[in-house]
């Protein structure tokens, strides 16, 4: 089974990105929402997301937790409601009538091989790789967030709502009690608006806890099935302990790393290998690192998978230390590069956010740390 990828022209992607400078103003969401925004990206998500959950659980709390799927999001948005939630937001009439020109009047058509088919209208959805898409489908989900808040229901810290956390269309309920009244706003918002939630795909599960067994948390008069490991943002994550599983990453490293020896050769080209090393084998063992929350068994395998590396390539025995390797190519210990990605990510997240009440006091810990960051990145450069 194939799925279709849509081909846009440059020239309604360039428009496109003329109106987005223009108005971009008019068609912010809320800061809940962290899909498709600059400056913004998976790890301050994630960032939310763990601080949720690691509030609830040092006080001694569990968090229950709602990871959503809606099926076919971005072609299910309407396009007369579209225009009216931008026209409820005060967006300028002459913005609201030229989107209404732009997606009446679009045209598919399917090409396979060098056959290229009728032409037929798009009566629905946003357009696909359009450079306003995302940030349409925002304003048209935007009202959810503010239906979650005013119900009543969801996770609080202090006084800052943090029961939903939305990238693009990937929904994350996360409340100590009452999950099922989320779950139930979320249903009623997408029967008004014409998003539907698939069962199928959406699970809940507890963090602090074992998943329980009695609770029948439904979507859609669909029963949701507990999970003990789930995967948001391409991360794992253990329920039980929210700690993170990084089996996923450290396969993922071993693989590249393989294929980068299969085409260079081992023993040949050192420096040129561990470059390729470091630019793309690197990413894929430290995705998400700045959110990380491991135990000491989970940092010593992705220790153990950075240096059995450089002992691949410079024909090390397995009980060598590879510190003076390290040192001498200009390249940090894959602990250290860890902590600095992670105390970046929380001086930009305290500055610009002040997300936990516990993010003040390490400020100037953390001010230290990213000092010490740009200082080493300096030196290996």
């Amino acid at each position: 089974m194939y799925r279709g990828i849509t081909l846009s022209p440059v020239l309604s992607k360039l428009f496109e990105s003329v109106l987005l400078d223009l108005f971009g103003l008019c068609l912010t969401s809320n800061d809940l929402q962290f899909g498709f925004k600059k400056n913004l990206g998976c790890s301050h998500a994630l960032f939310a997301f763990n601080e949720t959950v690691r509030y609830f659980m040092n006080n001694n709390c569990c968090a229950f937790g709602a990871f959503l799927d809606i099926s076919k999001a971005f072609d299910k948005v309407l396009h007369s409601s579209l225009f009216k939630k931008l026209l409820d937001r005060n967006v300028l009439v002459c913005l609201v009538l030229l989107l209404k020109y732009w997606y009446g009047h679009l045209q598919c058509a399917i090409r396979w091989n060098n056959a290229l088919g009728n032409w037929f209208s798009i009566l629905s959805g946003v357009r696909q790789r359009g450079v306003l898409s995302p940030v349409l489908f925002s304003v048209y989900i935007d009202d959810l967030v503010t239906d979650l808040k005013l119900s009543g229901y969801g996770a609080n810290i202090g006084n800052i709502f943090a029961g939903c956390l939305l990238y693009a269309d990937d929904i994350v309920l996360l409340s100590p009690t009452c999950l099922q009244k989320l779950i139930t706003a979320c249903e009623q918002y997408g029967r008004l608006w014409d998003l539907k939630f698939n069962s199928l795909k959406s699970q809940v599960t507890t963090f602090g806890s074992k998943c329980p067994t009695n609770p029948i948390i439904t979507l859609l008069n669909a029963q949701l099935q507990w999970a003990d490991k789930i995967k948001y943002l391409g991360i794992y994550i253990v329920c039980n302990t929210a700690l993170t599983g990084i089996s996923s990453h450290v396969r993922q490293f071993y693989s590249r790393f393989n294929n980068v020896l299969s085409v260079i050769g081992k023993g040949s080209r050192e420096m040129c290998t561990l470059h390729l090393n470091k630019v793309y084998c690197l990413p894929s063992l430290t995705y998400g690192c700045e959110t990380w929350t491991l135990n000491d068994q989970s940092i010593n395998r992705v220790n153990v998978a950075w240096n059995n590396s450089f002992r691949h390539i410079f024909s090390g025995f397995w009980r060598d230390s590879v510190k003076p390797l390290q040192y001498f190519c200009q390249i940090l210990p894959i602990s250290y590069f860890i902590n600095c990605c992670y105390g970046e990510n929380w001086l930009y997240m305290t500055l610009t956010f002040s997300f936990t009440a516990r993010a003040k006091p390490v400020l100037c810990h953390w001010q230290r740390v990213w000092c010490l960051y740009n200082f080493c990145f300096s030196w290996s450069d």
